[in-house]
């Protein structure tokens, strides 16, 4: 029967509770320190594991995402391409003069377009054909309230939060 694994979890809060218990006896601080030092090993073997394992999977990301910006990067090329020969056989038929071909594989027409409008001078476009939008609603500066508070002004209306994330190098 195989040995069944501790999880990280598990023995970080080994160690937490043994913390606890300990700092709250009447054992010496050698005895405290030597007990937590054992157990810190574990929990540091755990640790490093699993980051060895996670930079592994970094790894094998970065070459999934370069083997799918190869992917995407062919991809473009291959639709300019045939955006490229498209605009062809539109000007061959605009030269031609030429507004249907039929066969019986396709048939490729020169169709006309939605009108477009061409602003030849826009100083003169008149109110009645102007558009004038709201202006954007106020926003937070959060970044002037975060220094406000760091320089120990009190803000009825927030607060700050010091998030943590892991690092390994």
């Amino acid at each position: 029967m195989a040995e069944k694994k501790e999880k990280l979890m598990d023995v970080a809060a080994e160690y937490r509770e043994a913390l606890e218990k300990l700092t709250d006896s009447d054992l010496p601080d050698e005895v405290v320190n030597d007990t937590l030092e054992g157990m810190k090993g574990a929990l540091e073997v755990k640790a490093t594991s699993l980051a060895a394992f996670a930079e592994r999977i970094d790894g094998e990301a970065a070459v999934l995402k370069k083997r799918a910006d190869l992917i995407a990067a062919r991809a473009k090329a291959a639709a300019s391409r045939a955006e490229r020969i498209r605009a062809y056989i539109f000007n061959a038929m605009k030269l031609a003069e030429v507004s249907l071909i039929e066969t019986t594989d396709f048939k490729i027409r020169v169709k006309k377009g939605a009108w477009k409008l061409i602003v030849d001078t826009p100083s003169q476009v008149p109110n009645e054909f102007m558009r004038f939008p709201d202006p954007p609603a106020p926003e937070i500066d959060k970044a002037a309230a975060l220094k406000a508070l760091g320089e120990g002004k009190e803000l009825s209306w927030c607060h700050r939060e010091q998030g943590a994330h892991l690092e390994i190098k």
